[in-house]
């Protein structure tokens, strides 16, 4: 497989404190790859480098055999790279379905030419995107009353307003049920293999990350523990010893608290 990312060398100091050290990873296309270590790894941090948020000390991001390192976040998102955030913030006041279309609105460039009424633009569009996550039911819903794994879902379909190729996912799971864990993670699946998307995620809950990822990237303070595959990954005594514990030989149901 080839490579629609590749990260080398990244390496960020907060002062004396060195938040991510001499980091080199890559995620091919069509990919579903998962990032894990413990509390201050350096998981967030990276993140942060990958989408523009932060500046690397040195090291290079490249995007698509195009160097990307210290573009804005504007600029990296306009290239094909979407991100969620652990928490979602929809525009609470406004309906599922308008903040889906306020997504397209801006992806297609009309944010500042609106000159029709905003809620006609885009709409067979926004649905679409909707019924892909079982959402056009609750289209018509504010934001505010929405249950929060709704709201989860809602994030993702406004990232996906903007066509990404490559997504970021900081914690995409957090604070859901289990039912809801699996329902997001399997249409996340499903971008990955019915529409070609690659996938880098970060999560806490180990049965999302063993069911779901491809391969595996471990961060201890701000260095690769580990790299490979699900099972390379759970029997590195290493990352056992430091991060999973007894939960590398565990199958579902575990959650570790990180960063």
């Amino acid at each position: 497989m080839t490579a629609i990312l590749q990260v080398r060398g990244l390496n960020k100091a907060y002062g004396g404190v060195q938040a991510v050290k001499d980091v080199s990873f890559a995620v091919n296309h069509g990919e579903l790859r998962a990032l894990i270590g413990p509390n201050g790894a350096g998981k967030t941090t990276c993140f942060n480098l990958l989408n523009g948020q932060l500046s690397p000390d040195s090291g290079e991001v490249v995007y698509r055999d195009r160097a990307i390192t210290g573009l804005p976040p504007r600029r990296i998102w306009r290239l094909g790279i979407g991100r969620t955030f652990q928490i979602a913030a929809p525009f609470a006041s406004m309906t599922v379905l308008e903040n889906v279309q306020m997504a397209l609105i801006s992806h297609h460039g009309r944010s500042r030419r609106l000159w029709s009424h905003a809620r006609n633009l885009y709409h067979a569009e926004a649905m679409a995107l909707l019924q892909r996550l079982d959402l056009e039911e609750a289209a018509r819903q504010t934001c505010g009353t929405l249950a929060y794994g709704d709201i989860k879902r809602l994030e993702l379909a406004v990232a996906l307003a903007h066509g990404p190729d490559l997504l970021l996912m900081d914690e995409p799971t957090a604070g859901m049920a289990p039912e809801e864990r699996a329902q997001l993670m399997d249409q996340v699946k499903n971008l990955v293999e019915q529409h070609g998307m690659s996938v880098l995620f970060t999560e806490h809950d180990m049965s999302v990350v063993f069911r779901y990822a491809h391969r595996v990237l471990v961060l201890d303070q701000g260095a690769v523990l580990a790299d490979g595959t699900v099972g390379e990954v759970r029997r590195n005594s290493e990352v056992q010893r430091i991060y999973l514990g007894d939960l590398g030989d565990e199958t579902g149901g575990q959650e570790v608290k990180g960063e």
